[in-house]
């Protein structure tokens, strides 16, 4: 179980890193000349990656249980 939990802290702290970078880097370092393509981009990729990080902390969960 410690290891599990470790997992999921350790998954929890990436999803906080990117919507964090999300809400806070991407705009700082876009200017008006960049193409909403760069955020579009990243939004999707952080929301993918948010996706499977969630999925996986669910399937440790319900491993446990």
């Amino acid at each position: 179980p410690h290891d599990i939990l470790s997992d999921i802290r350790e998954k929890s702290e990436r999803i906080n890193h990117l919507t964090w970078a999300a809400r806070h880097i991407v705009p700082d370092r876009l200017s008006i000349d960049d193409t909403n393509e760069k955020l579009v981009l990243f939004l999707e990729t952080v929301a993918i990656l948010a996706d499977d990080y969630t999925r996986e902390i669910t399937q440790m969960i319900d491993g446990v249980l």
